[in-house]
């Protein structure tokens, strides 16, 4: 119940962060990554490093810049609960994970990979 608790707690901390992103437009050179046409065949993945971000904006062609920043909201909570699980599989103690994941989530530094469309590589690397 307690691990409950503090995913509950964590998760609002987060969405009260990060729900100001999805209001945001897009910035910078965001509109080279998602500004995909529509006739363009969805990239195929491969060994390139750059395939797997493209197939998700090919994904996503044509959506919203909140879909956008949706998506790499879901991205980096996915990449925080990884962080969270290699830590315990790592004999790390539960709540030295719960203070990775915090820090993952929560850290300042991650906001540019949140907020800023164009940073999704960062979050599947």
């Amino acid at each position: 119940m307690r691990h409950w608790l503090i995913a509950l707690a964590l998760g609002s901390a987060y969405l009260i962060a990060y729900l100001p992103a999805l209001s945001a437009g897009y910035v910078y050179e965001d509109r080279y990554f998602v500004d995909v046409p529509f006739d363009r065949p969805t990239p195929e993945l491969s060994l390139n490093p750059r395939s797997l971000p493209d197939v998700t904006f090919g994904l996503q062609a044509g959506a919203s810049p909140r879909a956008h920043h949706a998506v790499n909201m879901v991205l980096h909570a996915l990449v925080a609960a990884l962080v969270g699980i290699w830590l315990v599989l790592c004999g790390q103690s539960t709540s030295a994970a719960w203070i990775g994941v915090t820090l993952v989530l929560l850290h300042p530094m991650s906001v540019e990979s949140t907020a800023y469309v164009a940073s999704r590589p960062e979050l599947l690397a």
